[in-house]
């Protein structure tokens, strides 16, 4: 007998939704990360890799959070 979707369990078409989240995490972190090069805060390297990072994370995190809302419901 074969199981199908044992490991990959079928999706409902949030994936552009998510990657859109990913992308608007990115573009938040490099205006931070500019903000914070011209101001100083960081070197330019920490300042676009670590802001880049950073909110591309909260991003995936709020992009999860929201899909399983949406699924509870």
């Amino acid at each position: 007998i074969r199981q199908k979707n044992v490991f990959f369990p079928c999706q409902k078409g949030y994936g552009f939704f998510k990657f859109g989240m990913i992308l608007i995490g990115i573009g938040v972190g490099l205006v931070f990360g500019g903000i914070s090069d011209r101001l100083g805060l960081f070197p330019r390297t920490v300042s676009y890799f670590g802001f880049i990072l950073l909110f591309g994370g909260i991003s995936v995190l709020v992009a999860n959070y929201l899909v399983a809302k949406k699924k509870m419901e």
